[in-house]
């Protein structure tokens, strides 16, 4: 490996075993050239085999990742004001977190920051502009240009910057959320809530229970709107964990105040990306997962835009197309079967506890139970014999079905605007 400018030598060695981030001790495994270490003291014998590695390696090894994540502070000093500023034992010490035995890294960083002759003072990478350029980018893409996915879009160089290869390489650091950290199951018997709201809403109720499912539960193929993760025709089941969230997410874009509730039993285990959880970042020292690295360190960010409001003018059919290609991915994509998302509320005030949740489940995985009246038991009883029918994946009973009354509080903030400023956009958004 060349000696990265601005890093001097370092004459240290260390064990293997103290190495604990699984990319760096892959990459200096076959490196090991020497029988002591400076951090435990250990020596080997002649005759024993290699069991530490030259610190001179490893540190170039950091010093490469924090001058990823990291950069020299001189320009942004001298040119864009006063960023703020951290010295070299903080970067390499932030690079370094994790990737050492805790009882040597602090020793470890000292020796590598030592090195370090340039950057004296150093500042963010700005990394957050490239996360936000790489959404920009994907978002327009698919909006105006292609939807189209290239399967192995790395292993085409030459066709790199076209539409589909860069909305191939975006999706590609979606895998960065997909993870066990950020995994929540769902046992069967659980209830999740979904609600509807009407003028009348004991009207409501008592045409609701003859068939509960089918007045609310997901809409028929063929007609469902378009959605924040479904494109139209694909009718999916948005609800909530709680009932609190369930009603304030649907009141808040209807003028009506009775809000119809189903509570709906899960009736197999689901496995769902709980986005109100925190990735873990992949090891920062794998070049090959710097995009991934970037999703889940803005992870806070990704949701946000996820669930960010859509004015309804019509443009919410194209303004969709970005978070709906994302919805598909993580349905289809991840070698890990999902069988949802969910995602924080937004409208919970201190202390309530709940979030939204998309299951992927149509009107056909969604059933009453029992079954409605009209429908012949016997009949159903011989079809079922034949061709045994699916399991559902949710049911409603009529006795899980209630009305309950929303109550909205109005809170005045401003002026945000005066004179001939032009009044911010009203912005609106369904939640189905």
């Amino acid at each position: 490996m060349d000696t990265p400018e601005g890093f001097t030598y370092l004459s240290e060695t260390i064990c293997l075993s103290h190495i604990i981030d699984p990319v760096i001790a892959e990459l200096v495994a076959n490196e090991a050239n020497q029988r002591a270490c400076s951090y435990c003291e250990r020596t080997g014998a002649p005759d024993e085999d290699m069991f530490a590695v030259s610190m001179d390696f490893v540190g170039r090894l950091v010093f490469e990742a924090a001058t990823w994540l990291y950069h020299d502070g001189y320009d942004e000093f001298f040119h864009e004001g006063w960023p703020e500023q951290y010295d070299t034992d903080y970067v390499v010490g932030e690079v370094a977190n994790g990737a050492f035995e805790a009882t040597f890294c602090d020793e470890v960083v000292s020796h590598i920051s030592e090195a370090i002759s340039t950057p004296y003072a150093w500042v963010d990478s700005r990394l957050h502009e490239d996360f936000l350029f790489s959404w920009d980018s994907f978002a327009q893409t698919v909006k105006y240009q292609s939807r189209f996915v290239y399967i192995g879009a790395r292993e085409r160089p030459d066709r790199g910057n076209e539409p589909p290869a860069r909305v191939s390489q975006f999706l590609d650091g979606l895998a960065a959320y997909v993870q066990e950290d950020m995994l929540t199951s769902i046992p069967a018997g659980e209830m999740l809530y979904r609600a509807r709201m009407s003028e009348d809403g004991f009207a409501f109720l008592h045409e609701a229970r003859k068939d509960p499912a089918m007045h609310l539960g997901p809409a028929p193929a063929g007609k469902a709107a378009a959605g924040r993760l479904n494109p139209e025709g694909v009718g999916l089941y948005y609800g909530a964990t709680t009932v609190d969230v369930a009603v304030k997410e649907t009141a808040l874009h209807s003028p009506y105040d009775d809000a119809v509730v189903g509570g709906f039993i899960v009736r197999r285990p689901l496995v769902i990306l709980d986005f109100t959880k925190q990735p873990a970042l992949p090891s920062i020292f794998d070049r090959s997962k710097r995009h991934e690295f970037l999703f889940a360190k803005f992870a806070n960010d990704f949701e946000e835009r996820l669930t960010q409001s859509v004015r309804l003018t019509g443009a919410e059919r194209i303004e969709y197309v970005v978070t709906q290609i994302i919805g598909e991915y993580f349905r289809w994509a991840p070698e890990k079967k999902l069988d949802g998302i969910a995602w924080k509320s937004h409208l919970l005030l201190a202390g309530e506890q709940g979030k939204n949740i998309l299951v992927w489940a149509s009107a056909e995985d969604v059933r009453s139970d029992p079954p409605p009246e009209e429908e012949d038991p016997a009949s159903f009883a011989k079809w079922e014999r034949t061709l045994p029918r699916p399991t559902p994946t949710l049911t409603l009973s009529h006795r899980n079905v209630s009305v309950y009354r929303a109550r909205r509080l109005v809170e005045v903030s401003g002026p945000h605007y005066s004179g001939d400023d032009d009044p911010a956009p009203m912005f609106m958004d369904p939640w189905l």
